[in-house]
C-alpha cells in the first residue's frame, strides 16, 4: 500500500473545512512536490509499527468546487495520503520512493509497508472541530484499487 485515499464532505450546515494542501502533483511531471502553501489540517497515519506526524498528502475536488481550497456543504475533495514519494526522473519515469528519515512524511523502510491482516488508522484533525478518526484493516489480498468500507 502506497497511498490512501478517502473522499471527505461538510455536513450541510457545516462550517466550511480548510483543505489546503503542504503537497500536489506537478501538473508536468506528476512528482509529488511541496505546493509552497501551508497546510492547516493536519492528516497523521498510525500503525502498529510507526506514526507519521502530519504526512504528505494532496487533495483533488471531486464534482462542482469554486475553485478554493474551502470545502464547503456542496463539495467533495478527495485526500490522498502518500506513505511513499511519487517522484519522476528521465531514467525511471514516475516511481514510488521510500523516505529516508523521520524527518520525511513518508514509510522509510519496506518492513514498514502495509501487508495483509495490518490495521492502520488515520487521524484528520481540523484547525477547529472534531479530529475526525478512521481505523481500517488491509485485506488479505489486494488489488491496484480497493474500496475498503
Amino acid at each position: 500500500v502506497v497511498r490512501i485515499a478517502l473522499t471527505i464532505g461538510v455536513a450541510l450546515q457545516g462550517v466550511p473545512l480548510d483543505v489546503t494542501p503542504a503537497y500536489q502533483i506537478n501538473d508536468t511531471n506528476k512528482n509529488l512536490e511541496l505546493s509552497g502553501d501551508t497546510n492547516s489540517l493536519v492528516i497523521n497515519y498510525i500503525d502498529q509499527k510507526q506514526v507519521i506526524s502530519n504526512v504528505a498528502w494532496t487533495v483533488a475536488f471531486s464534482g462542482s468546487n469554486d475553485g478554493d481550497f474551502s470545502l464547503e456543504p456542496t463539495e467533495r475533495a478527495v485526500l490522498t495520503m502518500w506513505l511513499q514519494d511519487y517522484k519522476y526522473d528521465a531514467i525511471h519515469g514516475l516511481y514510488y520512493a521510500l523516505g529516508t528519515d523521520i524527518t520525511d512524511p513518508f514509510l522509510d523502510t519496506e518492513a514498514d509497508l502495509l501487508g495483509a491482516f495490518d490495521l492502520f488508522s488515520i487521524e484528520i484533525s481540523p484547525v477547529q472541530g472534531t479530529p475526525l478518526f478512521i481505523e481500517k484493516v488491509v485485506p488479505q489480498s489486494l488489488n491496484d484499487i480497493m474500496n475498503l468500507r
